[in-house]
């Protein structure tokens, strides 16, 4: 199937990152990353941006708008418009598509029924939810545990679909947001338990567990 080929670049797009990470190359990207405009470098330094669609250029204004439009009136997306997605295009602009889904949502509203969730926790997509994660991160230190943010947060950590491999790399930055926003008492909230579960298994597989900056 030509949607394994997506597969295969977050595959080899999260080794890289996890590479980046694990050996802290992140402090001297231009020894390692030769090129400072090519996608990786580009990506590493403004991970978590979110931009407002206006301000892109028309390609991914049009990519945002397809995808946010898509996700509302079929609560997923679909293959065709998966196969129509640069993935690097996707993996950047990803944090900006939640940006304006969550706009959509009320605080009172149950995360499961949101759309967007199906339509990244995929093979052919979930990669690009690396940046997400940072993202909502950023605006939870901001907005506060009760925020959309915060319950989207919890619920793509805790399900049986996120990739491990970004579990990794953002699990010790999530457990800082969790201790920062509920100080030194637990919570016994059932998502942000099980996250907590699987970022320390997680942690006992690996030598070195370090945070993606």
């Amino acid at each position: 199937s030509d949607l394994l080929d997506y597969e295969n670049f977050g595959t080899i797009f999260l080794l890289l990152i996890s590479v980046v990470d694990r050996y802290e190359f992140h402090k001297n990207l231009k020894d390692v990353l030769r090129d400072e405009k090519g996608f990786c470098h580009t990506w590493i330094l403004q991970s978590s941006v979110s931009c407002e669609p206006e301000m892109l250029d028309v390609e991914k204004h049009t990519t945002v708008e397809h995808w946010v439009d898509e996700i509302l009136t079929y609560k997923n997306i679909s293959d065709q418009t998966i196969r129509e997605t640069n993935p690097r295009i996707l993996i950047e602009l990803a944090p900006t598509i939640f940006k304006k889904m969550l706009k959509t949502t009320r605080n009172d509203s149950s995360v499961e029924t949101l759309p967007i969730l199906e339509a990244f926790l995929n093979p052919h997509t979930s990669y690009a939810l690396i940046g997400v994660i940072q993202w909502l991160c950023d605006d939870i230190y901001f907005k506060g545990q009760n925020s959309p943010s915060s319950k989207v947060l919890k619920y793509l950590m805790a399900h049986e679909n996120f990739p491990p491999q970004i579990m990794r790399l953002v699990g010790a930055r999530v457990l800082s947001i969790f201790d920062r926003l509920t100080g030194s008492l637990p919570s016994v909230e059932e998502n942000e338990f099980l996250v907590r579960i699987n970022i320390t298994a997680l942690a006992l597989q690996t030598s070195k567990y370090s945070v993606l900056h």
